[in-house]
């Protein structure tokens, strides 16, 4: 008996070929296989919503994709003791810290711009009134600020005599966990300006301290690691970014 002719299979029935592999996620990094050169490894100090329109450090514009093509970005946030720890075991590439570090251990590059420091309240209370917050002004409210801010930033403006006239009702690590209790009345927020959205209906408002009170920021690295190529030419486009 003839046998009958054989179908073909249809595309649909056909394997289809194992597609490519992605590039790999910042949390893989620890396979040693992996190429140092696709990676870079970013702490910020703070988390500024998209609507503040805040972005001192951008990593679209400071490494282009065409430039640094198959990369990952991981970026944390945390204390200056925490990042720095990391810097220290090699696990971040970079930090920006709110305050100089030691220059025996650290590269630092600072910003070409400083941070205001003032008050974040609800739109509609009377303190929102003002065009600036004193220290008087300050005294008997329930304050709430960054550790690090408290404790070195407050002090440096009114005073470490002073600082026992003012009371610390919470701290938080970062400053929109700071907003959401200023907004339901909780507290008054000490922190950077444009770090929170406080336009108009937005049911929050910024009052810059009175005299000002200015942090300046730094990029920072490590004196004795060997950088990747990415994390050089990010280095190169930073600093660029900054002398425009």
């Amino acid at each position: 008996m003839p046998r009958a002719p054989r179908t073909p299979p249809s595309p649909a029935a056909r394997p289809t070929p194992p597609p490519t592999p992605p590039c790999r996620t910042s949390a893989e990094t620890s396979s040693p296989s992996l190429s140092p050169s696709r990676f870079l490894f970013l702490s910020l100090p703070f988390s500024p919503p998209p609507s503040t329109g805040r972005a001192p450090i951008s990593p679209r514009r400071a490494a282009p994709r065409a430039a640094l093509p198959c990369r990952r970005y991981h970026i944390v946030s945390g204390t200056t003791e925490q990042v720095l720890d990391r810097l220290d075991k090699g696990i971040l590439d970079f930090t920006v810290l709110a305050e100089r570090p030691d220059p025996a251990r650290y590269h630092a590059l600072p910003f070409p711009e400083v941070d205001r420091w003032g008050v974040i309240m609800p739109e509609g209370c009377d303190l929102a009134r003002r065009e600036a917050v004193s220290f008087d002004d300050l005294v008997g409210l329930p304050l709430l600020c960054s550790d690090q801010g408290w404790r070195n930033d407050i002090p440096r403006w009114c005073g470490r005599r002073r600082m026992g006239r003012l009371t610390l009702a919470g701290s938080f690590g970062l400053s929109y966990n700071g907003s959401v209790f200023a907004r339901e009345g909780l507290g008054y927020l000490l922190s950077f300006d444009r770090l929170v959205d406080t336009s108009p209906g937005s049911g929050l408002a910024f009052r810059p301290l009175t005299p000002p009170l200015e942090t300046k920021l730094y990029l920072v690295w490590k004196r004795s690691r060997v950088m990747s190529p990415i994390a050089e030419r990010f280095l190169e486009q930073i600093r660029g970014t900054f002398a425009e």
